[in-house]
């Protein structure tokens, strides 16, 4: 009889066990196994992540509305602060101008530009309009900076993306020094809301005021 080596009956031996695998053990008839939770245990999973989701939604939509809001008085410092760099660098005037589509519509982009001794505007920065549905505050109590003269597009002025020529504008102009071209002796501030608070006369609970030094330029970010 021919002799098998040890490593050939280990390989039929596995071959054996891959054809004939050992039986699965006996359960008793008492032990019931579970695969599947109950319509009524889903059902109250449901409802409390129902119950989760509804207590939530109020909070996630105030921390978006507060990081917004955030976001856009950041983008009007910077704005003015880049005005205020130009004017020095360049050792000439520039604007900046807060921009709406007509009067209807709220305060919600801002431009720089530079004035020649006809008035004819001429674009140092591209339009930025402010974070999805925030604007600046149009009553004077909110946004004194809204006491300035309201000014019409004309044929002097750039025409802009989805505005064409036709918009209305405030502007304020920062000198080569720093200074700006408003009265020193008021109190100039602008006040940063959620668009649906945009004609409020008084302040809303969310928002962000911007003070503004008229003699340095100086910015300074207030929220309640």
């Amino acid at each position: 009889m021919k002799k098998i080596s040890r490593t050939e009956a280990q390989r039929h031996r596995g071959f054996v066990l891959f054809l004939f695998p050992a039986p699965p053990p006996c359960l008793d008839d008492s032990v019931r196994v579970r695969s599947a939770f109950s319509l009524i245990e889903l059902l109250v999973v449901v409802a409390i992540i129902g119950l989760l989701m509804t207590a939530a939604v109020p909070v996630l939509n105030s921390v978006l509305e507060n990081g917004r809001l955030t976001q856009a008085a950041t983008l009007v410092v910077n704005q003015f602060n880049l005005a205020r760099q130009r004017a020095s660098a360049e050792n000439k005037n520039i604007t900046v101008r807060f921009i709406q589509k007509d009067a209807s519509s709220p305060y919600d982009r801002i431009q720089l530009v530079t004035l020649d001794s006809a008035n004819n505007a001429t674009p140092v920065s591209r339009l930025t309009t402010l974070p999805m549905q925030t604007a600046i505050a149009s009553d004077t109590a909110l946004t004194s900076l809204m006491s300035l003269e309201s000014t019409a597009s004309s044929a002097k002025d750039p025409s802009l993306p989805e505005l064409g020529t036709s918009y209305l504008y405030k502007q304020c102009t920062f000198r080569p020094r720093g200074s700006l071209d408003l009265n020193i002796q008021s109190n100039w501030f602008a006040t940063v809301v959620l668009q649906r608070n945009a004609s409020n006369t008084t302040a809303p609970a969310n928002f962000a005021t911007i003070q503004i030094d008229p003699v340095n330029g100086g910015l300074q970010i207030y929220r309640p």
